[in-house]
């Protein structure tokens, strides 16, 4: 198994997310558990993010913690982002310490200061020559990232089973664990590429209505419906939650559509996005309350998934 082969052949950009999203890192807690390699994606993806938003200023009011600060440096100087390393040094010679590895709140204080004393915006010289570089940390960081690619499969290997066990032995596993691990072992063992030619009809179904739990628990419906993905509504559907068992689910996705009108909402995201913001207040009142009725189903929602996976277990075989 090889990152390449996992991620396909993708832009940086979606290479890195791609990345981050198979390191799954949830949290400081879970942050702190993960060994260095996996470390280095997370971190360059926050850097890259933070100052393409905000600039350095951005990054450095971020509530990016002193731990996650650390191993930025360290993952900007492994995956040999001189300019960037450069410059996140000067910075944080700047704040107490030495370093931008200090809590979110005591850096907020220390730009306090510092924009008092500045002339002109903090930080506009960084990044006017971080930009006069045109250094491409997300290249980098695909590079970095090809050359250690051994390391990193295994290391992503021991933190989710689904990558490696027999899918056999992956229907042994608790139901907690079922979900995860088969959608890991779906999406990267049996079509990395991205795509979904070639697997089961099963297969397909699956990984739909794994990505629509996610987005309901994730963001409810406000969330699922605002964001990229929102046509998972129409895609899964009411007769599809029936079918698995998931009726007060079905139910709540009846009341979303009706919401629409006749026509439903839309499948493109800007379209759908210009819908919601026409809602009448009912109508979003009526939005918000499926979210609350929601959070009593989702538990609905994953025994009806985990029952329908082990039913169709032949499928996945």
């Amino acid at each position: 198994m090889h990152l390449g082969t996992m991620l396909g052949g993708r832009s940086n950009l979606d290479f890195a997310d791609g990345l981050v999203g198979l390191v799954a890192c949830e949290g400081d807690a879970d942050f702190r558990e993960l060994p260095e390699i996996l470390r280095v994606p997370v971190v360059v993806m926050a850097f890259e993010l933070e100052r393409n938003s905000g600039g350095f200023a951005g990054l450095v009011e971020s509530n990016l913690s002193a731990e996650e600060m650390q191993a930025m440096e360290r993952g900007l100087e492994a995956i040999g982002a001189a300019t960037a390393l450069t410059l996140f040094r000067r910075i944080g010679s700047r704040f107490p310490g030495g370093s931008l590895a200090i809590s979110p709140r005591k850096r907020s204080d220390a730009v306090e200061k510092l924009e008092r004393e500045a002339d002109g915006e903090l930080f506009a010289a960084e990044d006017a020559e971080y930009a006069e570089a045109a250094e491409d940390v997300l290249a980098l960081l695909r590079a970095f990232s090809t050359e250690r690619s051994a390391a990193i499969v295994e290391a992503l290997q021991a933190r989710r089973p689904g990558l490696t066990l027999p899918v056999e032995r992956i229907f042994d596993l608790e139901d907690e664990h079922l979900v995860w691990a088969l959608g890991d072992h779906v999406r990267h063992v049996r079509f990395p590429a991205g795509g979904t030619e070639g697997l089961a009809s099963e297969e397909r179904v699956f990984l739909g209505l794994q990505a629509f739990r996610d987005e309901l628990c994730s963001g409810g419906f406000q969330g699922l419906l605002w964001s990229e993905r929102g046509a998972l509504l129409s895609e899964i559907g009411p007769l599809l939650l029936r079918e698995i068992g998931a009726e007060r689910s079905a139910g709540l996705v009846d009341r979303a559509v009706a919401l629409f009108g006749p026509q439903g909402p839309s499948p493109d995201p800007e379209a759908r996005r210009q819908q919601l913001m026409s809602f009448e207040e009912d109508a979003s009142d009526e939005l918000a309350a499926l979210d609350d009725d929601g959070e009593e189903d989702t538990a609905e929602l994953e025994h009806a998934l985990v029952n329908w996976i082990r039913a169709n277990k032949e499928a996945f075989l």
